[in-house]
């Protein structure tokens, strides 16, 4: 009979011991793997909102040799135009592929979020911080994915690293003025490709460039480094500024494209976004976020006291210093100098949960860490039902299969009904529609241009938004409108205003017609085709104008 020796069993106690540190290690990034494998199918097979499918639609008229702002009236910077002309030609026109990179963008946000803890950090901080930022984001809407707010946060987040890593440079005298110069251009370049994105990124920016000046100072930096530093931040960024608008030069879209932003665009700074409803749309926006919105509650006191605490400690708080630049900066240009959209605070938030969550990593207070979690755990109880209720039994049919039932059925918001609109898509099929011969009046109706595959009538993709936004641009618009060659217009009810600004009430599958179209409404008989909550109507352009006049005052 074999026996174990003595030496044996301080081998095997070993391999114990090791087995136990490696499972507890492990055990929290398993949990965070079997969460993405339950959500990501369901992520993947949601459909797109119609603010990305307009930058589809502007893609596809670059790519098929169109001219940006004039062949496509579109009031923002290009940054996300270029981004969806190269994944479209790349990886297609699918919404599962447009999503898939939008998975990717919130996991290398992520982790550069998990880089930013503290070293001291354990696998159950990192991996519960990972877990919360996708449980945050596989709550929100459609309305949230795939927005330029959460994408231009990666090279936001990447270029703090490079400006930690600049702090070292500045503070350490053997770092020669070229070497230091160059990683200043990179990282001037990298906030520049943000900017393209959206322009309010500026404000993170300067944040967090100043505090890095103050950190370096700090640590000893002469000045004369600094400028060093700030005139090739500001090359970086001029390079890739002036890239940008060669290719605008280049493409025949930079006479438009100043057109929009001086003409245009004063309009929409003013524009009411809460279209009159005030505070009330203010809480509509923070009841869809809550719990999660209250995290700036405790993000924004801990993100300030990172700030105070970091005059008077080494360079490993200096990573959590500009961690809360980032978060305080991005906060304050998401609320004062941005409409309230949804998908405008996600980045906000996420920012705010890695910096409560670098709290909790450095303190030895049970109290705090318990918090947390209680908190966690709320956000979870409040979303996760509804979030699951009707879609974790079509899971394994989105490993295999899409389309507009199952995207109806894994839908988080009721800004699209795929069902419906594809009956729209086949009804105006039958009647061979072609390039410019269809309007979709309503945002929400503008994926039929893209499930068609056809150019809109006008450049107006989103017509009643252009009308509304820009009134000082409604004659131009009507001109367009009235020499088109539109044949039908589309419109969505859910939401639609009547002649008297009522919003039209009851369920959109069976209440009648808006009062406006119904007899003697000379337009009554213009109605074709109806499939639930969206209307076709046969009007050309020539009628378009009376048509926006008599029934919407635009």
């Amino acid at each position: 009979m074999a026996t174990l020796s003595v030496s044996d069993t301080p081998r095997a106690a070993q391999t114990d011991t090791n087995l136990g540190h490696y499972v507890a290690a492990r055990w929290p990034w398993l949990i965070l793997a079997a969460f993405l494998i339950l959500n990501l199918p369901l992520f993947l097979r949601m459909g797109l909102d119609s603010d990305v499918t307009l930058w589809d639609l502007c893609a596809r008229n670059v790519l098929h040799g169109g001219v940006h702002y004039r062949d496509a009236v579109e009031n923002n910077l290009p940054g996300m135009l270029w981004l969806h002309m190269a994944v479209r030609a790349t990886l297609g026109w699918s919404s599962e592929a447009l999503r898939a990179v939008d998975f990717i963008v919130v996991a290398a946000v992520t982790w550069l979020l998990v880089r930013s803890l503290p070293t001291e950090s354990t696998s159950l901080v990192r991996a519960g911080l990972a877990f919360t930022l996708f449980a945050f984001y596989f709550t929100t809407s459609e309305w949230c994915h795939c927005q330029r707010d959460t994408w231009m946060l990666l090279p936001a987040l990447a270029t703090m690293q490079l400006r930690y890593h600049q702090v070292e440079r500045l503070s350490a005298r053997k770092t020669n003025g070229t070497h230091l110069a160059g990683w200043a251009i990179l990282e001037g370049g990298a906030w520049a490709c943000a900017f393209w994105i959206k322009p309010f990124v500026a404000i993170p920016s300067i944040t967090c460039w100043l505090l890095g000046a103050w950190l370096a100072r700090k640590h000893g930096a002469r000045v004369s480094r600094l400028l060093v530093d700030g005139i090739a931040f500001i090359t970086g960024g001029l390079v890739v500024g002036i890239g940008g608008i060669a290719w605008m030069v280049a493409t025949g879209a930079w006479p438009y494209f100043l057109d929009i932003m001086l003409v245009w665009n004063p309009e929409y700074v003013a524009y009411d976004s809460t279209e009159g409803m005030g505070w009330m749309y203010i809480a509509g926006m923070g009841v869809r976020f809550l719990p999660w919105v209250l995290i700036h509650l405790a993000a924004v006191q801990i993100a300030l006291h990172m700030i105070l605490r970091g005059r008077n400690h080494a360079h490993e708080s200096d990573r959590f210093v500009l961690l809360a630049g980032l978060y305080l900066g991005w906060l304050f240009q998401a609320l004062v100098l941005q409409h309230l959209f949804d998908y405008i605070h996600i980045p906000a938030i996420l920012l705010g949960l890695a910096v409560v969550f670098a709290q909790v990593a450095t303190t030895s207070r049970i109290v705090v860490r318990f918090a947390l979690v209680l908190f966690v755990l709320a956000a979870l109880i409040v979303h996760y039902p509804a979030v699951y209720g009707r879609r974790l039994h079509v899971w394994a049919r989105s490993l295999s299969e899409g389309g507009p039932a199952l995207q109806d059925r894994l839908s988080l918001s009721s800004r699209v009904n795929w069902s419906d609109l594809v009956l729209v898509r086949d009804f105006l099929k039958q009647q061979n529609i072609q390039d410019g011969e269809l309007t979709c009046f309503s945002m929400r109706a503008v994926p039929l241009y893209d499930e068609l595959n056809i150019e809109p009538s006008t450049p107006y993709f989103f017509l009643h938004n252009a009308l509304a936004v820009f009134p000082k641009q409604r004659d131009r618009i009507h001109r367009d409108l009235a020499a088109s060659r539109q044949r039908f217009v589309v419109c969505d009810l859910l939401g639609l205003r009547d002649q008297s600004g009522a919003l039209e009430e009851g369920d959109p599958e069976t209440r009648p017609l808006p009062a406006m179209w119904q007899p003697p409404s000379r337009w009554a008989d213009r109605v074709v085709f109806r499939a639930g909550r969206y209307v076709v109507f046969a009007i050309d352009g020539n009628d378009m104008p009376a048509w926006l006049d008599e029934c919407f005052h635009l």
